[in-house]
């Protein structure tokens, strides 16, 4: 992974969104939806179904964390294992989830694309 940045004064950026995961989705998605077959839209609708999954694992992985860090802290023995700075956890968390999201609303409408053609113009954008 990098964080390295296009910085030349000859292209101008045009994509006006919060440059995270969940805007570029959503830049990508809009460009993209109207060009897409029907097999790359079922691909896409697939995703709802991951979502779910990756939902429920994450809701025991913090079911386990809940229940390690509040056995820790009633004993002083076991304190260290203690979660001292929930931040750590919760704001990646939380950007993690926004993403996850932006990824069901892609899925739910490429859905709706395969079901409804009628209401969707391919080609317009």
């Amino acid at each position: 992974m990098t964080k390295k940045t296009i910085q030349r004064q000859d292209i101008a950026a045009e994509f006006d969104g919060l440059p995270d995961a969940v805007g570029v989705l959503g830049f990508l998605w809009d460009k993209s939806r109207n060009t897409l077959t029907d097999g790359e839209l079922a691909g896409i609708a697939r995703a709802g179904g991951q979502v779910a999954d990756t939902l429920e694992m994450l809701s025991d992985m913090l079911s386990e964390i809940g229940g390690v860090d509040g056995a820790a802290s009633g004993s002083e023995e076991a304190r260290y294992g203690c979660l001292s700075d929930s931040s750590i956890v919760l704001f990646p968390l939380a950007e993690w989830l926004k993403t996850q999201a932006a990824l069901l609303r892609v899925s739910d409408q490429a859905t709706n694309m395969l079901l409804q053609p009628s209401v969707f113009k391919r080609g317009e954008q």
